[in-house]
């Protein structure tokens, strides 16, 4: 066990078509860019259900799962909104251990190869820490790199790390919407644009993988190396 963890979400229900296409597009573009990531003394742990496990232990001796049970009223706010609000408390979290920095990353989101490594470096101290990352955004469909609204000390992005010290009450990185993690924390570090990339891939616009690869390329992001595999 390392003392970061990766930790991504996947839920998604059994013989899933939307499964196969995201576990897919993870397997292909995403987990390239964190196995090679320059600091490699990390774990990555996925949060999905029994059923889908061993297709990510498969992926990776660097992968490993978990499970939890969903805070009240999160899961009917799904039902009723369509929208899958998977956040929870660290008492409802099973499998999981308590590693100094859990980092937030999203199944379809690209991250540098220096991304770990920023981590590790601002995350010192005795304080709780959230980093914050800029991303801007990919569109997929044309091939156009976008800036996004800009992140602030007190509305944090997506692409995140809390670091907990230890001296402190054990907080789960999905504990809230990532817009709201600041408020659990002693300290907010943000990390200007460069690092990360959110990608706006239109899967239900059919969007194909050759033309993800390639407009990736065209636009000669650091880590496009890592994608055009």
């Amino acid at each position: 066990m390392h003392d970061i963890a990766i930790i991504t979400r996947f839920h998604y229900p059994k013989k899933s078509a939307e499964f196969d296409w995201r576990f897919g597009f993870y397997r292909d573009y995403i987990l390239p860019c964190l196995i090679e990531q320059e600091d490699k003394d990390f774990d990555i742990a996925i949060w999905c259900e029994p059923w889908h496990e061993e297709q990510f232990l498969a992926l990776s001796d660097k992968i490993r799962t978990f499970q939890a049970t969903y805070t009240p009223g999160y899961h009917a706010a799904h039902v009723s909104s369509g929208i899958f609000t998977d956040l929870t408390e660290w008492e409802n979290v099973s499998g999981l251990p308590e590693y100094k920095i859990q980092a937030g990353l999203d199944s379809d989101d690209i991250v540098g190869p220096e991304y770990i490594k920023i981590i590790r470096s601002l995350c010192v101290g005795d304080e709780t820490i959230l980093v914050s990352f800029q991303p801007v955004l990919l569109n997929a469909s044309t091939g156009k790199l976008a800036p996004m609204r800009q992140y602030t000390t007190e509305e944090t992005s997506a692409f995140f790390a809390l670091y907990n010290p230890g001296n402190t009450h054990y907080r789960f990185a999905y504990c809230e919407g990532h817009v709201n993690l600041w408020k659990i924390v002693d300290k907010v570090v943000l990390v200007q644009q460069g690092h990360c990339c959110a990608v706006s891939h239109g899967h239900n616009d059919s969007t194909h993988w050759s033309l993800l690869a390639r407009i990736i390329l065209q636009n000669e992001w650091p880590w496009a190396r890592l994608i055009n595999r």
